[in-house]
Order: structure tokens, then sequence, then C-alpha cells
């Protein structure tokens, strides 16, 4: 797996391909402030995983190279700071004179625009007033995130409304270099609001990024409980698997996403269903019982153990019943 950061100090957008990269998207959730089961130190009985380098630790925490960029002094008043920082008046007041798409001219290193910058802080009103000005409210990073992108994955409402009504109805539908969708981003965070609002707009629930991941897959991987019930009532398959045959019931369980363990399990998700074309390959044929076992992954062991128990009770319990009233 890649990183796909817009430098070398930037928080990271992840493209992940198969379990082998699990470990490193997992820090990446971590970072970006998801709680999670802690990651185990190597898988018992095996092999311990490789696990990527560690990264510097800097004593302080690192500003990313676009901040330290926007911060300096000759940058103080200028369309993209101001943009960034929600400024609204100041920027309105800064454009009053400019021709016509004059703030798409200017981008930070990494191509990030001036509605980027709003959107990703929330600042809708800076977004109208760009517009007002002629500002493509589509154009993407040098990644390809656009700036429906980054306000889906922040959670900001406000900013993405400002979007979709800025912005031609068919760009709600923007795939970034990983087939990435704004909705699919907005699954990471678990956003239900904003999640709603893009399929009103015209997103689609079924679509998958470039490892054949659904945004029900994104809900799965990052433990979030209200959107997989709200994909699976929308009609995304619960069973789908990625490209490595792995469902996301599989990766949760993998991952330690104890809450969106029980959601797929409430929600008749195979819990049968084994990859056969995991990396590493020691997890071929493995249920997400046994996968959760062998990553060392306790708490998810005890809980999909407990939750089978309960399946069989209760089947247990209709088939008599049934038989009973015959």
């Amino acid at each position: 797996m890649d990183y796909v950061s817009n430098d070398d100090n930037d928080i990271p957008f992840v493209q992940h391909n198969n379990l082998e990269n699990i470990l490193e998207f997992r820090e990446f959730l971590e970072y970006a402030g998801y709680e999670l089961d802690p990651l185990p130190e190597g898988l018992p009985d095996e092999e311990p995983l490789i696990l990527p380098p560690p990264r510097p630790q800097a004593a302080a925490p690192q500003i990313p190279g676009w901040i330290q960029w926007l911060e300096q002094p000759e940058q103080a008043d200028n369309v993209l700071t101001l943009a960034y920082k929600g400024k609204d008046k100041e920027l309105k007041e800064k454009l009053s004179g400019a021709e016509p798409a004059s703030p798409h001219a200017m981008i930070t290193p990494g191509d990030r625009s001036a509605v980027y910058l709003a959107a990703m802080n929330g600042h809708a009103k800076c977004i109208t007033i760009l517009k007002e000005k002629g500002a493509n409210v589509c154009y993407p990073d040098e990644n390809g995130f656009a700036p429906l992108h980054v306000a889906s994955q922040s959670g900001h409402l406000a900013a993405v409304k400002a979007l979709i009504k800025a912005m031609p109805p068919q760009n709600v539908m923007q795939f970034n270099k990983g087939q990435m969708l704004p909705i699919h981003m907005a699954a990471l965070g678990g956003h239900l609001d904003i999640i709603d609002h893009l399929v009103k707009s015209g997103s689609k629930v079924n679509v998958v990024d470039v490892d054949n991941e659904t945004p029900l897959y994104y809900a799965a991987k990052a433990n979030q409980a209200g959107a997989l019930e709200y994909f699976a009532r929308a009609g995304v398959d619960v069973d789908a698997c990625n490209k490595s045959d792995m469902t996301p019931l599989w990766i949760a369980s993998v991952c330690g996403c104890s809450a969106a363990v029980a959601k797929l399990h409430s929600l008749d998700a195979d819990c049968t269903k084994a990859p056969t074309k995991a990396e590493p390959p020691i997890f071929n044929g493995m249920t997400p019982l046994q996968a959760a076992e062998q990553a060392g992954r306790a708490p998810t062991v005890a809980l999909l153990k407990k939750l089978d128990a309960l399946k069989i009770e209760m089947e247990t319990a209709k088939e008599a019943y049934s038989v009973a009233n015959k």
C-alpha cells in the first residue's frame, strides 16, 4: 500500500489493496482519530507480520508543508489564506474588484485551491463567495480529491450543501485517482447526514473503488455501525467482497472493529465466508472468527463467539416453535 499524500509532512490518504496492508491502514485511521482495538505485535503461532518502518518521531507535531506555506507573512491576506481561515468578510472585500475566475488561479503546493481549503474547514460562506467570482468548485488536488471529498470526510454538512448547489449535478459522483467518491469519504467518518444528502443529490451507494470496495466496506473498516445500517437499508450487499475476496464482516473482524462486527452480524452477514486470495496467504480459508483469532483480536473473538452462539440459540428456538405449532 502506498500513502497518497500531498507532501512529505501531510496527513495521508490511503490506497489499500490487500490484507498485507491492513495494519498500515489502521495506523492511518488511528492517526485520524478513530478508536480501534490496539494493534497486535504479531500473528500467534506464525511468522510475525512485517510492519512498515516506523516513522521518525518529531519533538513536536509536524505542520504540513502547505500550512506552513499559507502561514508565511507574505501569504497573510491572500485569497487562499482567507478561505482556509474562513474570513468571509475579508475574502469578499479582497475579491470585490477581481475579474471572474481569478480565485482559481491561485493554488497551494499540492494543488489545493481556495475552494478546497474552505471546504476542508467547513467554510460554506467562503465557498459561495468564491463561486460567485467564478472559482471552479470541483477543482481537485494532485491526488484527485475534490473539495466535495474533503468536506464529506471532515463532516462539514453546510460546506457539502454549498458545493453541491454550486456544481454540475453529475459531479457528486466525482472520482479521485483511487476511484473513491465523496460518499466513500463520508462513510469513513460515519457522517450520516452527509451520506444522506449525497444520496439525495444523486450519489450511488453501490459504486466501488479501485479495490472493488463499496462505501459500506469503508464503513466496516472504520467501525461505523450507523453508516453500515444506512447502506444495508439502501440495498448495498453486506457480503460483497473486495479484490482480495474479503467480505466487510471479515475485514472488520481482522481489524478489531467490534461495533461494525456486531452491526454486520445483526444484518445477517455471512459468518462463514473465507477469502481465497488473501495476502498474506495464511489467512486463506479462514472464517471471520478464525481470522480474528489469528490476528490476536481477543475482544472481537469473544464477541463473534457470543453472537454465533446467540444466533444458534435463536434458530433452535424458532425451529422448536415451528414444530410445536404445526
